[in-house]
This record gives structure tokens, C-alpha cells and sequence, in this order.
């Protein structure tokens, strides 16, 4: 599969090279050619296939976008024979990307675009009368089973039965979609640098690996519908703030105004040499024999144009035993983070946990928790209190998933781990130095000592511990 990043887009969209994202009643003629030594094969005149195909993919579209995009006319030609036979347009690699030509920059199967078009033209079909073009054909290719130009019509449909899965796939490439792909990590840390990635590594989404999910299930990841234009920024939580609890739907289901399908936390990151990625929480409902996707959220890198590689989904559960060996991302069978789990970037100090799940459909979601390094706001002050009196020393920290530990002149006390302790009945032995350690997944923070006076009344004595 491929795509040819020398084209334009010439309709602007929510990302500069988004082609024809936002129109409902698209046209698409499908060119359907065969030699004098390849007679027939999926492009045969028997076109009940073909009507099938189209019949999915309209469907796909219309469930994928929310009804934003969509084909309202799909045509085929008839079956038309090129003069060449096929052994003249077989050759063993994909070929690259052209400054001048549209096609000729992918070897001979470009040559065989080029040969199916000029077929078409003389049948009467002009490929500049509809909004994406596809040719087709029974020939197939070691390398690759489809390629199509990125950000604008046209592409290759080469053997594979036609395969809708493809068929999106490339269509994506017109809209303006790089691949998506995966991070297979060499270490028990998600995003360690080294480790590798993994082209078409994401399986969930009909951008990466095709061949492993049906075609319903194999929804654009949010990222990439936002990108899009069919998840609105507005349902999309960008969180900023040091400490975030919300809920996220289902993104594979429908678009209802005032929920949030996504959340995007502003990362900066750097891996593999992508530069400026955050990371995206998303959740599918359409696995339900997948335990770790149908019980937790899928998080991956994505930049804010999705360039090239830079959509890497991350398997919260690595095992360095079982590496990525081919991109049909088998070892990220539990790549999600499930309920009541938590995964902790120890580099920028957040952390993301899963609370719970519920609902189901159109309505089922997660309930889930961003959170930073812990940081204490308010620290304890010193006290005193009469003999047998009681003080009550606090300490007010933000961060997310905290946790407390008061300690007596560096030792921990027992049962001591809410934001408050209370010193009741107070003694001389309780005439110490107090302080707290606030912890969560990111790290933790001691406060500041604040001393504690147990006195006898009458006797004048200041607050940091003595006489």
C-alpha cells in the first residue's frame, strides 16, 4: 500500500491537505481493466461484486463520518481491456513518489493507472467529472495490494478480491490520512525510545492493518476524525489543567453534541524522530470478545496534523519477549489501558488511569482520570496544644490519585494517611517536628516540617517545638 505525498489538496479541510472530507454526496468511478493474458478474474463483467463493494463502503463512510461524508454516486465501467498484456505492467516494487507525474512515480503499476484512464476516456468516462477515481484490476502485486494519492483522487485496487477493508484504506489516503501505526516498545515502559515502530501496526483502524477485524470495527481513529473535521474540537477534551476527571463515548458509534469522544492531553513529545506528539485516549465498543478493548481505552501519539508516522498506538501492557514482528500488531491484543489501571509518563509527570466503564452502544463509555506529578498548594503550620489537648495539622495538594503519609521526626506514623492528622490527648512525647509525603503513580513530595508544642498551661512557650 501507498500514497503519493507529492499532491495537493484542492479543497481545504480541517488539516491543509484534507480532499473532499466534508461532502455527503461524493461520486466515485471505479475503472475496472483486464489484459489478453488476465482475462476477467474480480473485475469481470458479472459487477454484483463490485455493487457489494460499493454497497459496504457507502455504508462504512456513512457510520465512520456521522453522516458528514459519504458516496452519493458510485459508477463502474465496463470491463475494459488494455492493450498491453499484464506481464508488461508486473514488476516487483511499489516505485515513489513523482515531482512531475502523476502516476509514472509508481513504476509500472503507475503506468497501469495511467493505461486504465486513458481506456476509460475513450469509453466515455472523464475522471475529472467525479470526486475520486479507483482502477481496478485482477493483477496483483508482491509488495502491496492497493496504493492511492494522498490528498487527492485517484488510486490502484490490484487483486485482493477488492477487499472493502482496502478499499477505505485508500480512500483514506484521498481524504488526506497517513498510515496508522504502532510503537512496539522493547521494555515494561510504552514509549521507550528504544524500541521500534511499526508501520500499519495499529489493527483497529482500517489505516493500519486491514486483514485482522471486520470492516464495521475498523473505525478512522478520533485523532484522524478530527483531524477530518468529523469529531468537532468541541468533542474533544484538551486537557491542560493538573488534574482532569471526565467521561468519553464510544467513538465508534455516533456523535451526540455536548459529550466528549476523545480526550488529548498536550505532550511535546519526541520518538523515533516525530517531534511534537500528544497523546490521545479514545474508546472502542465494537470488540466485545477483545477483553482488554472492550474494558479499557486505546492511548496513542499523534501530532496535530497526523504527519507521516506519527500516529503510534501504544501497548499499555509491553512484553519484550513477544516484539512486533510484522504489522499486523498480534502482540497488541491487550494493547488497552482497562479499568481501575494506571499508566505514568514519568518524563512530562502525568498520568492517565481508567475509572470505570458503562452504558453500552451508542451510549457505553469510560470514566477516566488525567492526573500530574503531586504539588503541594498549602504545607502545615506549627502548633501547640495545652496537655491533653488536641491540633489538627493539614496539608492541601493537587495531582490526581493521592495519596498520604505523615511522619514524627522522620518516621512514618501509623495510620497516619489522610490530609490531616489530629494530635489528640497530647502529650510531651508528642513534641516533635511533622511533616507529610504526598505521593501518586507520577512521584511524591514531602511538605514542609511545621512543629508541634504539647505545654503546660501557664508556662510560655513558642510553636516550633520548645521552650
Amino acid at each position: 500500500n501507498g500514497y503519493n505525498t507529492s499532491q495537493t489538496a484542492p479543497v481545504a479541510g480541517a488539516i491543509e491537505r484534507a480532499y473532499n472530507n466534508n461532502k455527503t454526496d461524493s461520486s466515485f468511478l471505479l475503472i475496472r481493466v483486464d489484459f489478453s493474458d488476465l482475462e476477467g478474474g474480480i473485475v469481470d463483467d458479472n459487477n454484483s461484486t463490485v455493487q457489494a463493494r460499493f454497497n459496504s463502503v457507502k455504508d462504512y463512510f456513512n457510520a465512520v463520518s456521522y453522516g458528514k461524508f459519504g458516496f452519493d454516486n458510485m459508477v463502474t465501467t465496463p470491463l475494459l481491456r488494455l492493450e498491453k498484456d499484464s506481464t508488461y505492467y508486473a514488476d516487483k516494487d511499489h516505485g515513489g513518489s513523482s515531482e512531475n507525474e502523476d502516476w509514472e512515480g509508481y513504476g509500472k503499476s503507475g503506468q497501469l493507472v495511467t493505461a486504465g484512464v486513458d481506456a476509460a476516456r475513450s469509453a466515455g468516462y472523464e475522471i475529472n467529472d467525479y470526486d475520486f477515481y479507483f482502477v481496478a484490476t485482477e493483477l496483483g502485486y508482491t509488495k502491496f495490494a492497493a496504493w492511492a494519492f494522498l490528498g487527492k483522487n485517484g488510486g490502484l485496487l490490484s487483486g485482493h478480491d477488492m477487499d472493502a477493508r482496502v478499499f477505505v484504506h485508500e480512500v483514506g489516503h484521498n481524504l488526506g490520512l497517513y498510515h496508522a501505526n504502532s510503537w512496539d516498545s522493547n521494555s515494561t515502559v510504552p514509549y521507550d525510545t528504544n524500541g521500534t515502530h511499526v508501520e500499519y501496526g495499529n489493527r483497529y483502524d482500517s489505516m493500519g492493518y486491514t486483514w485482522g477485524n471486520d470492516l464495521d470495527q475498523l473505525h478512522y481513529s478520533a485523532s484522524f476524525k478530527n483531524l477530518l473535521g468529523w469529531i468537532p474540537d468541541a468533542n474533544v477534551k484538551s486537557v491542560t489543567e493538573s488534574q482532569y476527571a471526565g467521561r468519553i463515548y464510544a467513538m465508534d458509534r455516533t456523535l451526540v453534541d455536548g459529550r466528549n469522544y476523545a480526550i488529548r492531553i498536550p505532550a511535546d513529545k519526541s520518538l523515533d524522530g516525530e517531534d511534537n506528539l500528544d497523546y490521545w485516549i479514545e474508546y472502542r465498543s465494537r470488540y466485545p470478545v477483545n477483553a482488554s478493548l472492550s474494558d479499557g481505552a486505546l492511548i496513542y501519539f499523534s501530532d496535530n496534523d497526523a504527519t507521516d508516522e506519527a500516529c503510534k498506538l501504544l501497548d499499555m501492557n509491553p512484553d519484550p519477549s513477544n516484539q512486533q514482528t510484522y504489522s499486523n500488531g498480534s502482540d497488541f491484543d491487550d494493547a488497552a489501558l482497562t479499568v481501575g489501571n494506571s499508566f505514568h509518563d514519568v518524563q512530562i509527570g502525568r498520568g492517565i488511569r481508567v475509572i470505570a466503564k458503562g452504558g453500552s452502544g451508542a451510549d457505553a463509555y469510560l470514566d477516566i482520570e488525567v492526573y500530574s506529578n503531586p504539588i503541594i498548594s498549602v504545607h502545615p503550620v506549627s502548633l501547640m496544644a495545652p496537655l491533653g489537648g488536641s491540633a489538627t495539622l493539614s496539608v492541601t495538594a493537587s495531582g490526581g490519585f493521592l495519596s498520604y503519609q505523615w511522619q514524627k521526626n522522620g518516621t512514618n506514623i501509623s495510620g497516619a494517611t489522610s490530609s490531616s492528622y489530629t494530635i489528640t490527648n497530647a502529650q510531651h512525647s508528642d513534641t516533635a517536628r511533622y511533616q507529610c509525603v504526598v505521593t501518586n503513580g507520577n512521584g511524591s513530595v514531602t511538605s514542609n516540617s511545621a512543629g508541634f508544642t504539647a505545654y503546660v498551661e501557664g508556662l510560655a512557650l513558642n510553636n516550633t517545638g520548645g521552650p
